[in-house]
């Protein structure tokens, strides 16, 4: 019994530490949303820039990940 909870254990936490992560949004003044915002991860490549609504999406990342908005 205690090698299927080491199992379910060893499959949970392989789970946890390739987990992929994405953070999304509006980005606003006031009610005004804003279009053409570069949102990028600092220090890495990536980024995206916000649509007509303002809205952003950017994929895989990690919890620990600071972001630049501009």
């Amino acid at each position: 019994m205690k090698s299927i909870y080491f199992i379910i254990l060893l499959i949970f936490i392989n789970n946890v530490l390739y987990a992929q992560f994405e953070v999304n949004g509006t980005i606003t003044s006031d009610t005004t949303k804003l279009d053409g915002v570069n949102i990028t991860v600092l220090n890495t490549k990536r980024g995206t820039i916000t649509n007509s609504k303002g809205q952003f999406r950017i994929e895989n990342i990690n919890l620990t990940d600071t972001y630049m908005f501009r």
